[in-house]
């Protein structure tokens, strides 16, 4: 037997597409007593009511009060279990007013006496998302596509049945918990944008200018179209202001197939308020390699990488596309791509504040440009950089075939886990 349904909705009296399956009831945010008493009965309530922007009297403001309403209206009416659908990287210290105003519900929920289910979704996509769908249509009709900043910042893109999932598996547990709701792929903002390229056929030019021109030229098509293409929230999640000073010593006799030298390098990446940044920290990155003949044919290589990031001032968390990932073939092989380190609650990687990785390989020259490389790969991911210790390397070792082009190595690796844990 299945369990009934019904809805709060700011429009009910729009043709119920569910018939009598789903009872609509409005959403009475001037009548909480009303709002209590449609609410009664309920055991559980998902909570998806919010504005993707301000437009008139309805501002971020005044969606976290109604929200706020409908919390205490679900205590009096006495529901058991409130699932909330939130997103990454809210807080109520943002200086983003959406971001921040995720932050202030979520606050308001902890501190409720209801049993709750906070799930941060990414990007989410699926028949009717917003943010995907826009650069589809953007990518098929227009010649020329603009990306904010640089496009290396990272995406989790997350499948809309699969937070779907989450929600549903969440109300039927009985702990307060916190849920970071990811895919299991993560994509460079150029990456996906060249992926929805070749999906949607499009010829269109990609250009890289500042968030600020970006949005402001998604202005003007939303002029044309009549519907709003980007706000400043979404451009402000792609910008991050930063000062990324570096030292380089490289003594390799070839950059893409060194047979001796070193190459080592410190760089610093410092996002602060004074020069424009939504968010605060400092991430430090080190790395040393080692290129040494061993015999006539075969060359010995080493290389450790490193890095710690902190945040600061009013940022508590990095943000997703800032944190270390490792596994992949230029990282730790034998790991699939950043899978290596934390997990969220669903099980897809989410990153740390630190990363140690160190590869050993043997390069022999077989014929011409052919080389075997047998190698073992070490590293680890950590939240807390305060955690990372040697102790916690996840090993690998394995065999690949190279290539040598006149652009660089082509290379085809496979490797296997030493001592993998349960789930790897």
């Amino acid at each position: 037997m299945g369990k009934r349904v019904r809805t709060l909705t700011g429009h009910p009296d729009r043709q119920n597409p569910f018939a009598s399956q789903v009872t609509a009831f409005p959403f009475n945010f001037d009548r909480p007593s009303d709002l209590a008493d449609s609410l009664r009965g309920a055991v559980t309530l998902y909570n998806t009511y919010w504005i993707r922007f301000s437009y008139g009297q309805l501002t971020f403001d005044r969606a976290v009060e109604n929200t706020k309403v409908l919390i205490k209206a679900a205590e009096e009416a006495g529901v058991q279990r409130f699932v909330h659908l939130s997103i990454t990287s809210a807080s109520p210290d943002s200086s983003l007013p959406y971001f921040r105003g995720k932050g202030l519900v979520e606050k308001a929920i902890t501190e409720s006496r209801l049993s709750y289910a906070i799930i941060r979704p990414t990007v989410i996509f699926g028949a009717e998302s917003i943010l995907i769908n826009n650069i589809a249509w953007l990518l098929k009709w227009f010649p020329i596509f603009i990306i904010p900043g640089s496009g290396d910042y990272r995406l989790q893109p997350v499948f809309v049945e699969d937070v779907a999932e989450i929600a549903v598996s969440a109300a039927h547990k009985d702990d307060n918990m916190v849920i970071d709701a990811v895919g299991p792929e993560i994509y460079t903002f150029d990456e996906l944008v060249k992926l929805l390229a070749d999906k949607t056929h499009s010829k269109a030019w990609l250009i890289h200018i500042r968030p600020q021109l970006a949005l402001f030229f998604s202005r003007l098509v939303g002029y044309v179209v009549k519907d709003v293409v980007l706000t400043r929230d979404d451009a402000g999640t792609l910008a991050i202001s930063s000062l990324t000073p570096g030292i380089i010593y490289d003594s390799r006799d070839n950059p893409f197939d060194p047979a001796r030298g070193f190459f080592s390098s410190l760089n610093v990446k410092l996002a602060a308020e004074a020069i424009g940044s939504e968010s605060r920290f400092v991430k430090t990155t080190a790395r040393l390699g080692v290129y040494y003949p061993v015999l006539r044919r075969v060359v010995f290589a080493t290389s450790v990488r490193g890095g710690v990031a902190r945040a600061f001032d009013e940022t508590e968390d990095l943000p997703l596309v800032e944190r270390f990932f490792l596994g992949g073939r230029n990282t730790v092989r034998g790991y699939g791509q950043d899978s290596l380190g934390p997990k969220g609650e669903d099980g897809n990687p989410i990153g740390g504040n630190a990363f140690a990785q160190w590869n050993v390989e043997l390069r022999i020259r077989v014929a011409g440009n052919w080389r075997f490389v047998p190698f073992m790969d070490a590293g680890n991911v950590w939240i807390d950089p305060d955690d990372a210790t040697g102790n916690d390397l996840k090993y690998t070792v394995g065999a690949g075939i190279q290539y040598n082009t006149p652009v660089g190595p082509v290379r085809l690796d496979y490797g296997r886990k030493l001592d993998p844990e349960e789930g790897e």
